[in-house]
């Protein structure tokens, strides 16, 4: 394992020297995989000190698509020539498509005029979704690796940017679910969640007619989550959105998120203890407004 590992990286390292590839699947599947540059550790071989060590020291990442997304960072190699197909809809500006596919387009269209990244990766991806015959493994691919590339708080702090990038870091925890029903390797969305909550604690900014869009984040973040205060974090900040809303009811605000965007295959266990949570955060807003 150790030797194909080493092989792997080295052809990343030749990747580097060259312009194209000769072997289109090789791309692919370097591009989905993950090769790890391991230390040389001086603990015995074989003992929990030497695993423990090369848990904590593991470095010299060669990044790849899984992880990219497990980290959020912007993937190292292009993107493959077959898998731009699905993204032949998306200039390479990002200038948005017209007719725009969906209300939540449109309304970004009036209120963010001038932010076309993440809103032309939104567009794309609700059409993708709406056509039943396009199986989400011809399309995750290409979808995640625009997400993970663009960086909109690079450039950016302005109210624009830091929605962007929520938006960004929202949608892929939207697609973790979907991504999981074909996926052979973990689905890790940890740092993406502590990312989205180092954002909303630090930056604050008024969403206006975006709210759903917002909701619907919050939502998808919040079914990652794992039970207890960091998904309460999220729902506690779902109740609020709710309140300037004017949403009472899970049923409600469930619809409010399926009209943003929606997939069966999104569809998460243990909604019920959410919904309880939420309902108890809820009534404290009312309690206290």
């Amino acid at each position: 394992m150790r030797s194909h590992k080493t092989n792997l990286l080295r052809m990343i390292q030749l990747e580097r020297e060259q312009t194209t590839w000769g072997n289109e699947q090789l791309h692919i599947t370097i591009a989905w995989y993950e090769c790890l540059l391991l230390p040389v550790i001086s603990a015995p071989q074989g003992s929990q000190a030497r695993l423990l060590t090369i848990n904590k020291l593991t470095y010299g990442r060669r990044v790849d698509l899984c992880g990219a997304f497990a980290q959020d960072i912007s993937p190292r190699l292009p993107l493959p020539a077959t898998w731009q197909p699905a993204f032949d809809a998306v200039p390479d500006d990002g200038a948005l498509p017209n007719p725009l596919p969906s209300s939540i387009a449109s309304v970004w269209k009036q209120e963010l005029p001038k932010t076309h990244s993440w809103i032309a990766i939104f567009s794309t991806l609700s059409r993708l979704l709406a056509t039943r015959n396009t199986p989400p493994n011809s399309w995750m691919g290409p979808i995640l690796h625009r997400l993970l590339r663009i960086r909109p708080l690079q450039s950016n702090t302005t109210r624009a940017g830091i929605i962007e990038e929520v938006s960004r870091i929202g949608t892929l925890l939207f697609l973790a679910p979907i991504w999981r029903t074909f996926s052979t390797r973990p689905v890790q969305t940890a740092t993406l969640r502590l990312g989205l909550l180092s954002i909303m604690k630090t930056q604050f900014v008024q969403w206006g007619e975006l709210r759903p869009l917002l909701l619907w984040i919050l939502m998808h973040a919040a079914g990652e989550s794992e039970q207890g205060l960091e998904q309460d974090e999220f729902l506690v900040r779902m109740a609020m959105v709710m309140k300037m809303m004017g949403i009472q009811s899970w049923e409600e605000m469930l619809r409010v998120v399926q009209d943003v965007l929606w997939s069966e295959a999104a569809g998460r266990v243990g909604y019920d203890a959410m919904r309880t949570r939420l309902q108890v955060f809820c009534a404290a807003e009312l309690l206290y407004s």
